[in-house]
C-alpha cells in the first residue's frame, strides 16, 4: 500500500479539525462576548428597576407626606373656624391648643407635625368689594397657617401654607336689620336712610304717602307690595306707587303695587316661607314673571332672595333673645322644667352664649329679684356674707333701706320699703362691676351695691324750680347724685282723678302741677318728728296708705311707714300749708300695655287697667356721666364689702370696668314667679288663643299666670293707687332721663380713643326726651335729614350710643307720668313735643297675626315704623332719629299688639336715618355684635 496515499487525507482531516476547533473557539467567544453584554444589558436594567423603584418609592412617601401636611392644614383650619364660631374671637390659648393638637390617622401613623398660626396683622378697617357683603365695613383680621409634615421612618418632609381673612361686620352697619319679616304699612310720609335687610320676607305697602328708602335693600325671603302679611286684601288707596327705593345714582324709583316680586292678589301658590319656625299662614303667591327685568332698573340696590345674615348665636342654635336675658353661671339659679333651681356644674354657661350676652359684658350690671338667692352670685352664699342689699327690711317700725353715708357727709333718703313689699316675697337689689374672662369664657363679677347706692335712690323733691316747696331737712343738693332711682315724692302732671280713699293729693307749685302723697296735714308748727308727734290735735289724717298692689287687692308686710314722714311746707310755712309726706315707687301708665282692644269702652273713671302698669327704674344718665367723670371720686364709703377687699379705698370712676365704653345692664325679675325671664300672659289678642300671633316663646301654648305674674284679665284699679305704691306683678322696666348728653368721648382726631354707652335690659325700656341730641336741622321735602345735622355733632359729645333691650318706647320731652294716669284713654291729652334721639336700637316687637278680613286694623305688629314705640299724640311733631334699628326677636315681657289711634298714640313726622359714624368701626357703641366670616386668600407648597 501506498503509506503517502493515506497521509495526505489524514493531514486534510486534521486541517478540518483544526479549522472547526477555530470556528468553535470564536463561536464560544462571541458567545460569551455576547453573554457579557447581555449580562452587562441586565445589569444596567437592573440598576436603572431599582432607580426608578427608588423613585417611585421617593414620590409616594412624598406625596404621603403632603398628604399628610394638606389633612394637618384642613384639620387646623376646621379648629380655627370651630374656635371662631364658638368664642368668637381666639384667645393664646386657643392658638396653642390648635397648634399642638394631633393630626387624626396621620399622627398613629409614622408622622410628625409642626403647626404655626400667625396673626399677619392687627384688624384693619375694610369695606367689603364682593358679593352680598359689599360696601359694608368690616374688621379684619389677617391669619396665616403653616404646617410641616415628616415621615419619622424617611425623613421624607412637606411644608403647606394657607392665608385667610377672619371678617367682623357690626350689625350697627344697617339702618334697619330684621331677622324675620319686615313690614313696612301705611305710615304717613316716611323716610328711611340707611341700609336695609331682612332674613324674611318684605311686606311694604302706602296709602298715597310716600314712603321713600334711600339705600339698598336686601331681602332673604320675597318682596310683596299687593297684599297685607295678615292675609287681607288691600283697599284702593293701600294700592298706591308711592314706595321708593333709589338707583345706584340715588334717584328714588317707584316700586308699584303690581312690581313685587311675587304676586299674591290672586290667592295661588304658596312659597313664601317663615324663617321664624312658627309656620305663619302666608298669603298665597307666586313668583312675578316681570320682576327680573323689572329689578334691574334698581341697578342692584334692591335684591330679592339674597343670602341670609346670621348672628353667633344662631349657630347654637338659641333664640336671639338670649342676647338681652340674664346669664347662668355658678352662683346664680335659673328655671329648669319649670322649677327653680341653683345653676349646676355642667349647666353653667361658657362659650358664645356667654360672651355675646350683654349681662355679661363691660361696665356695671343691676338685677333686682324677689329674694337674696335670685340675685346673680348669691345662691347659697351665707347669710352671714354680704350679697346685694335688702330694699324691704327692718327699717325702725317701718321696711326700707338706708343708703350710707359719703365721707364728704352726704346722706341719701331711705328707700320705702312699705309700699315696695309683697307678702311672701322679699325686694332685693344687687349693683356689680363686670369684666369678661375670654380664657374661660365667664363673667367677672365685684359686688359694689353699697357702694353705687350711696349716691342715693330716690328722685330730689326739691329743686331750683320748686322754690314754693320746702322739706325738712332736705336741700337741693339732697339726692340730687341718684344714678339708679326707685322711688320719688311726687307725680308730675295734672291732678291724678281722686279715689276714695284718697292715695294722692294735687298741688300747683311754681306753676308746676304735682301729686304727692301728704299722709297728714295742717301739721302744727310745733311738730319737728312727724313719726311720733301726730298725735292728737298736731296733725290732720290725709291720704291713705296702700300697699302693694295684687289680684286680691294690696299685699303688705307693714302698713307703718312713719318712719318715712318727713315735714314739707307747700306753698307757704303757715300750719295750713304743712304737710307730712312720704316716697313711693316710680310707676307709670302704658296704654299699650294696658288696653288689651284699641278703644276707649270698658273702662270705669278714674282707674286704669292694672296690666299697663309698669313699675319703673329711672337710670339717671348725666349722674352716671358726672360720677364716670369722677365728680365723686374719694367720696364714697369705706366700710363697704367693695373697699373692704381693696384697701379699704373708696369705688372711684377708673374703677368701672369699660371695653371701648362702658355697658349698663339691668335685670329687674320682681314678680316674675317662675324665674324664666318672660311675661307669662300671652293673651294679648282676648280669648283668641291663636299660636301664631300670641305664643310668644313659639312653644305650642297660650301661657296666662293670673295667680302670680299678671292681673287677672281686663282688671282695673284707682289710677291714684297704682301711681303710688308697687304691685306684685312682672311689669317692669327701665327708663333713660336726663340724657341729651351721654357719658363718653367722640375723639374726632384718634378714633381709637372714643368710649361710648350701651344701655341693656331684658326689661322694656322706655328713653324719655332728647337723647344724645339736643337738636336737628331739618332737611325738609322728601330729603332725609342725615346724621350730620344731628347736634353736636363730630365733637367730644357726640357719643357711640345704643338702648338693647326687650322693647323701646320713646317719650318726648314733654311727657309726664301723670298724664299718663290721668289720660289713659285720651291720647289727645298727652300731646308729644318735638324730639331727636341718636343711638343704635336693638330690640323685639310683637307678632302679627292671621286676620284677613281686618285689614289694616287687622292683627299687625306695627312694623318698622312703629318698631320704636309712643304712647303720645305726636300730630304736626317730629320724632328724628339717627342710628340703626336692629330687630332679632319678638318681645317677651312688652308684648302687646301695636295699637293706633284711639287710646295710645297717633304718629309723628318720622324723619329717620343712619348714624353714619357707626361705618367706623372704633367709633361703635359698646357691645355691638357682628357677623363672622371667614374667607380664604390662597394655599401654597412652601418647600419643592
Amino acid at each position: 500500500m501506498n503509506q503517502a496515499k493515506y497521509e495526505q487525507p489524514i493531514a486534510n482531516r486534521r486541517k478540518q479539525l483544526v479549522g472547526r476547533q477555530s470556528e468553535r473557539g470564536v463561536s464560544l467567544a462571541i458567545t460569551l462576548m455576547v453573554m457579557a453584554l447581555l449580562l452587562g444589558l441586565a445589569a444596567v436594567a437592573l440598576t436603572r428597576t431599582v432607580a426608578e423603584t427608588q423613585i417611585t418609592s421617593n414620590d409616594t412617601a412624598e406625596s404621603h407626606v403632603f398628604n399628610a401636611a394638606e389633612a394637618a392644614l384642613e384639620d387646623a383650619t376646621r379648629d380655627f373656624a370651630t374656635v371662631v364660631e364658638n368664642r368668637l374671637i381666639p384667645t393664646t390659648q386657643d392658638i396653642s391648643n390648635i397648634q399642638n393638637k394631633p393630626v387624626p390617622y396621620f399622627s398613629d401613623q409614622g408622622y410628625a407635625f409642626t403647626k404655626r398660626l400667625t396673626q399677619l396683622r392687627d384688624a384693619q378697617v375694610v369695606t367689603q368689594t364682593k358679593g352680598q357683603y359689599q360696601g359694608l365695613i368690616s374688621l379684619r383680621d389677617e391669619w396665616q397657617i403653616d404646617v410641616t409634615a415628616k415621615n419619622i421612618a424617611t425623613g421624607v418632609e412637606t411644608q403647606v401654607r394657607r392665608r385667610f381673612f377672619n371678617d367682623r361686620i357690626p350689625i350697627f352697619q344697617f339702618g334697619a336689620f330684621y331677622q324675620d319679616d319686615l313690614e313696612v304699612t301705611n305710615p304717613p310720609t316716611f323716610l328711611m336712610n340707611g341700609r336695609v335687610h331682612t332674613n324674611g320676607n318684605f311686606f311694604v305697602h302706602s296709602n298715597g304717602n310716600d314712603i321713600r328708602f334711600k339705600s339698598k335693600i336686601t331681602i332673604g325671603g320675597e318682596l310683596i307690595r299687593d297684599i297685607w302679611k295678615n292675609g287681607a286684601s288691600q283697599t284702593s288707596s293701600e294700592k298706591s306707587a308711592a314706595v321708593y327705593a333709589q338707583n345706584t345714582l340715588n334717584v328714588d324709583t317707584q316700586l308699584p303695587n303690581n312690581r313685587g316680586s311675587v304676586t299674591c292678589a290672586q290667592g295661588s301658590g304658596g312659597i313664601l316661607r317663615d324663617n321664624t319656625g312658627r309656620n305663619f299662614p302666608y298669603p298665597r303667591c307666586v313668583k312675578n314673571t316681570n320682576w327680573p327685568t323689572f329689578s334691574k332698573s334698581f341697578e342692584g340696590n334692591v335684591v330679592t332672595n339674597a343670602k341670609q345674615l346670621t348672628l353667633p348665636l344662631d349657630r347654637l342654635p338659641a333664640p336671639l333673645i338670649e342676647m338681652i336675658r340674664r346669664g347662668k353661671n355658678i352662683g346664680d339659679m335659673e328655671n329648669v322644667g319649670g322649677s327653680v333651681t341653683a345653676v349646676t356644674s355642667g349647666r353653667d354657661e361658657q362659650g358664645i352664649l356667654s360672651r355675646e350676652r350683654y349681662a355679661n359684658k363691660e361696665g356695671i350690671r343691676i338685677s333686682l329679684a324677689d329674694s337674696r338667692d335670685r340675685l346673680p352670685q348669691c345662691a347659697g352664699v351665707p347669710i352671714t356674707t354680704d350679697c346685694g342689699v335688702r330694699l324691704d327690711g327692718p327699717f325702725g317700725s317701718s321696711l326700707g333701706y338706708q343708703p350710707r353715708v359719703m365721707t364728704d357727709g352726704y346722706q341719701a333718703t331711705p328707700v320705702n320699703g312699705n309700699r315696695l313689699a309683697v307678702n311672701g316675697r322679699e325686694v332685693w337689689i344687687k349693683v356689680e362691676l363686670v369684666t369678661f374672662d375670654y380664657d374661660n369664657e365667664r363673667p367677672i363679677t365685684e359686688d359694689v351695691t353699697e357702694d353705687i347706692l350711696s349716691l342715693g335712690v330716690t328722685e330730689p323733691v326739691v329743686t331750683s324750680s320748686t322754690s314754693s316747696l320746702l322739706v325738712n331737712g332736705y336741700t337741693t343738693a339732697t339726692d340730687a347724685r341718684s344714678i339708679i332711682k326707685v322711688q320719688r315724692f311726687v307725680v308730675p302732671g295734672p291732678a291724678i282723678p281722686a279715689s276714695s280713699p284718697a292715695y294722692a293729693t294735687s298741688f300747683t307749685v311754681n306753676s308746676k302741677s304735682l301729686n304727692l302723697v301728704t299722709r297728714y296735714k295742717s301739721v302744727k308748727t310745733t311738730v319737728t318728728n312727724p313719726a311720733t308727734q301726730c298725735t292728737g290735735t298736731n296733725c290732720t289724717a290725709d291720704d291713705s296708705f296702700t300697699a302693694s298692689m295684687n289680684n286680691s287687692g294690696t299685699s303688705s308686710t307693714s302698713t307703718d311707714e312713719s318712719a318715712h314722714y318727713k315735714i314739707a311746707s307747700i306753698n307757704g310755712t303757715a300750719q295750713a300749708n304743712r304737710y307730712v309726706i312720704v316716697p313711693f315707687p316710680i310707676q307709670l301708665h302704658d296704654t299699650r300695655e294696658g288696653n288689651r282692644a284699641d278703644s276707649t269702652s270698658g273702662l270705669s273713671t278714674g282707674r286704669v287697667y292694672k296690666n299697663g302698669v309698669m313699675s319703673v327704674i329711672d337710670i339717671d344718665v348725666a349722674n352716671f356721666r358726672s360720677f364716670l367723670a369722677g365728680a365723686w371720686d374719694g367720696k364714697l364709703p369705706t366700710g363697704t364689702r367693695w373697699a373692704a377687699s381693696h384697701g379699704n379705698q373708696s369705688l372711684r370712676s377708673t374703677n368701672i370696668p369699660q371695653n371701648r365704653g362702658w355697658v349698663v345692664y339691668v335685670s329687674d325679675r320682681r314678680g316674675d314667679n317662675n324665674f324664666d325671664g318672660r311675661y307669662d300672659m300671652e293673651d294679648v289678642n282676648p280669648d283668641d288663643n291663636s299660636l301664631i300671633e300670641e305664643d310668644i316663646d313659639n312653644d305650642g301654648r297660650i301661657v296666662t299666670d293670673y295667680s302670680n305674674e299678671a292681673p287677672n284679665a281686663d282688671s282695673q284699679v284707682y289710677a291714684s293707687q297704682a301711681a303710688v305704691a308697687d304691685h306684685s306683678f312682672y311689669r317692669r322696666a327701665v327708663r333713660l332721663i336726663n340724657a341729651a348728653t351721654l357719658p363718653g368721648v367722640y375723639d374726632s382726631a384718634v378714633a381709637g380713643n372714643t368710649r361710648g354707652f350701651t344701655l341693656a335690659s331684658e326689661n322694656p325700656v322706655y328713653v324719655w326726651g332728647n337723647y344724645n341730641a339736643t337738636s336737628v336741622t331739618v332737611a325738609g321735602g322728601t330729603n332725609v335729614s342725615t346724621s350730620d345735622r344731628y347736634y353736636p355733632y363730630n365733637t367730644s359729645l357726640h357719643i357711640p350710643a345704643s338702648v338693647v333691650s326687650d322693647l323701646v318706647t320713646i317719650l318726648s320731652g314733654s311727657w309726664n307720668d301723670g298724664e299718663s294716669f290721668a289720660y289713659p284713654n285720651a291720647p289727645g291729652s298727652r300731646v308729644a313735643s318735638n324730639t331727636v334721639v341718636r343711638f343704635a336700637m336693638l330690640a323685639g316687637d310683637p307678632i302679627t297675626g292671621y286676620s284677613p278680613s281686618a285689614g289694616l286694623t287687622g292683627n299687625q305688629n306695627g312694623g318698622l315704623i312703629n318698631f320704636p314705640r309712643f304712647l303720645e299724640t305726636w300730630s304736626s311733631k317730629r320724632l328724628n332719629y339717627a342710628g340703626s334699628f336692629i330687630n332679632l326677636f319678638n318681645a317677651f315681657n312688652s308684648n302687646a299688639r301695636h295699637k293706633c289711634c284711639n287710646t295710645v298714640y297717633t304718629p309723628p313726622t318720622r324723619d329717620w336715618t343712619f348714624e353714619e359714624s357707626f361705618r367706623e368701626p372704633s367709633r361703635l357703641p359698646p357691645g355691638t355684635p357682628y357677623v363672622y366670616l371667614i374667607s380664604f386668600t390662597g394655599f401654597e407648597r412652601v418647600n419643592d
